[in-house]
């Protein structure tokens, strides 16, 4: 599966395993649907973890129940950590965005996006016109 987030990012996704981590939850809770480690674009789906995280998140997205799921990318001296949330907004208008913390040796700089749409593909997650909120 394929999450498309921002020009120039692309992050797989393999998704074969059910949600469980929202069982038994409140009505009106957030979903943790985990922390997806990887490296580059080698994505550490091996581990079931991994792979219910993902549907987890894919779960939440299709009922547009409120949910978040950790991304994390790190390398020798660079890294890349995106939190990936969804939420029922004003008028039941469903609310995807993304907060992403990235470093290069020293330097962090972090950036928070809401996306206008968030559609679940055939091949993975499709977020687009993701911008700064207002």
């Amino acid at each position: 599966m394929l999450l498309r987030a921002a020009p120039g990012l692309l992050v797989a996704l393999a998704l074969t395993a059910a949600c469980g981590s929202g069982s038994g939850a409140p009505a009106g809770a957030a979903t943790d649907c985990g922390q997806i480690a990887y490296r580059g674009a080698e994505l550490s789906t091996a581990t079931p973890a991994a792979q219910s995280g993902a549907q987890c998140f894919v779960t939440a997205l299709h009922a547009c129940h409120a949910a978040r799921l950790e991304l994390d990318s790190h390398g020798v001296d660079t890294g890349t950590e995106m939190l990936l949330t969804v939420r029922r907004a004003a008028r039941h208008r469903c609310v995807t965005a993304v907060a992403t913390t990235s470093f290069v040796l020293t330097r962090t700089t972090h950036r928070h996006e809401v996306c206008e749409d968030a559609s679940v593909a055939a091949d993975g997650i499709d977020l687009s016109g993701c911008k700064p909120p207002l």
